[in-house]
């Protein structure tokens, strides 16, 4: 299987398809997202803003209407959403929000808007609380994509893992894959790349 992958990222390299576009990419493939999470991330909130976020994170139209409509929490807003952008191809305003020309995403998560809000919002307070492991996995993705995959769902994982031939274990997933594919000489220009490049062929 390593040298089915080896041989058919050189065909994308030779075609230049999206796929080696990538692969010969000197940036991040997804800088702004990444942009976006650490500004989020850093964004300082008054205990006031903070309390607000909390005590409503759970009711996805009022945050979205005091997003939307109150200068206050405008920015935390807008950084939450265009987030959620690069996340799910499912997003909502995805086209408006999402900077990329190609509206490139990490992934179809099936996360539902007001859950991705809540567990965004969960980060930012409380990074402990994360209890979706599709949220968790983009947000671990978008800051250490070295080793991190853009394999947000839990039974994706677990049937790659059948693939791999290994038992599931969640806290050794990435590491998994990261072994295997250091054992192929991918070539790939910006190391970020390469987990997100090279996770299109262990779904196949």
């Amino acid at each position: 299987m390593q040298v089915h992958i080896l041989n058919q990222l050189k065909i994308s390299l030779d075609k230049d398809d999206d796929l080696g576009k990538i692969l010969k990419s000197k940036d991040f493939y997804f800088q702004k997202a990444q942009d976006a999470l650490i500004k989020f991330q850093e964004l300082p909130l008054s205990k006031d803003e903070e309390s607000f976020l909390f005590n409503h994170k759970k009711d996805y139209q009022k945050l979205r209407y005091e997003f939307e409509t109150n200068s206050k929490y405008k920015e935390v807003g807008n950084l939450i959403f265009e987030i959620i952008s690069y996340c799910d191809y499912h997003a909502r305003d995805k086209d408006k929000l999402n900077q990329y020309d190609d509206n490139r995403t990490l992934a179809k998560a099936y996360v539902r808007m007001h859950s991705w809000v809540e567990h965004l919002i969960s980060f930012k307070l409380d990074k402990q609380s994360i209890s979706s492991v599709s949220v968790d996995n983009a947000i671990r993705y978008l800051l250490d994509p070295i080793n991190n995959f853009t394999i947000l769902s839990e039974n994706h994982r677990k049937q790659i893992c059948k693939v791999l031939q290994k038992p599931y274990d969640p806290t050794k997933f990435n590491e998994y894959l990261v072994d295997y594919f250091n054992a192929i000489d991918i070539p790939v220009k910006h190391p970020y790349n390469k987990n997100w490049s090279s996770h299109c062929f262990v779904i196949k």
